[in-house]
C-alpha cells in the first residue's frame, strides 16, 4: 500500500518564505540590544495545536528555517557585528487571549529582542498591542491588515507612528 504524500502548496510556500523575509529583514534592523552572548532572541506565540494548527505549524517551520540559515551565514549582521538567532516558541493552543498573554510573558519573563507574530488575524490584532506597550518590535506577515486605517509602529523608532490607510475588501 502506498501512502500519499501531501506536497505543500505553492501558497504554503510562498507563505513560509515570506514570513522567513519578514524575520529576516525585520531582524537585520534591530537596534543593538543583544545580551553579552551575541545573541538577538526571537519570540513567537504559535498555533501548535486547536484550529489553525496545520497552519501554525507551517509557521514555525519557517521561523526555524530562517533562524538556521541565518546562523549558518554566522548571524544577523547588526551594525558591523554578527549575532545568532534563537527562537522561543510557545503554543497559544489557536486561542487569541492565550496569544496575548503568550507575547506579554515572551517580552517581560523571556526579554526577547522581537516578537514574531501568531498566525491569523484574530491573535495578532490583540498580541500587536502587547508589544506596542512595550515598545518591541513585532512582525506578522501572516495576519490580514483590517479594512481600515491602522497605525504602524516605525521599527526604527518604535515611539513615532503613522496611519496607513488600507482598502476594504
Amino acid at each position: 500500500m502506498q501512502i500519499p504524500v501531501r506536497r505543500p502548496s505553492r501558497v504554503d510556500s510562498t507563505r513560509v518564505a515570506r514570513c522567513a523575509a519578514f524575520a529576516l529583514a525585520f531582524g537585520a534592523m534591530l537596534p543593538v540590544q543583544a545580551s553579552a552572548q551575541d545573541v538577538i532572541r526571537f519570540g513567537a506565540s504559535l498555533s501548535l495545536t486547536g484550529g489553525t494548527s496545520a497552519e501554525g505549524k507551517r509557521v514555525k517551520d519557517g521561523y526555524d528555517f530562517y533562524a538556521k540559515l541565518a546562523n549558518e551565514r554566522g548571524g544577523i549582521n547588526v551594525g558591523g557585528k554578527k549575532y545568532k538567532v534563537e527562537i522561543k516558541y510557545y503554543d497559544d493552543e489557536s486561542n487569541a487571549q492565550r496569544a496575548t498573554a503568550l507575547v506579554e510573558r515572551l517580552i517581560v519573563e523571556d526579554k526577547v529582542n522581537f516578537v514574531a507574530g501568531p498566525y491569523g488575524s484574530g491573535s495578532t490584532f490583540p498580541a500587536s498591542s502587547v508589544a506596542e506597550k512595550y515598545k518591541i518590535p513585532m512582525s506578522s506577515p501572516m495576519a490580514r491588515p483590517r479594512p481600515s486605517t491602522i497605525a504602524a509602529t516605525n521599527i526604527s523608532s518604535p515611539s513615532s507612528t503613522a496611519s496607513i490607510n488600507t482598502p476594504s475588501t
